[in-house]
């Protein structure tokens, strides 16, 4: 019985760090000099955050340990609040436009 009881608590201990390990609570930059990093080694990475707050309309992230040839996707959770636009650019770390949407 103890045995059982002490593998359920490591189970439990584990289910709860999880979420731990793979969210990443940063901070957006409000340009290219104050990105946070979010490191893509792990292969994903969620980001949470408001856009409804008084001139938050730019927010800048730099992707730490990503290679070349590796495709990434971005999807997002969008509640209206009223009409607006919404737009993901990538660009490289020479600030050059590579892509948006």
């Amino acid at each position: 019985m103890e045995k059982v009881s002490i593998s359920v608590l490591l189970v439990s201990m584990m289910l709860l760090c999880i979420p731990l390990i793979y969210s990443q609570e940063v901070e957006p930059g409000l340009d290219f000099d104050t990105a946070k990093p979010v490191d893509l080694s792990t292969g994903s990475a969620s980001i949470s955050g408001s856009l409804t707050k008084i001139f938050e309309d730019n927010h800048y992230y730099m992707f730490t340990n990503l290679k070349s040839g590796v495709q990434i996707s971005i999807s997002g959770s969008l509640k209206g609040i009223e009409p607006g636009l919404t737009t993901v650019s990538l660009y490289s770390p020479s600030r050059a436009r590579l892509i948006g949407i």
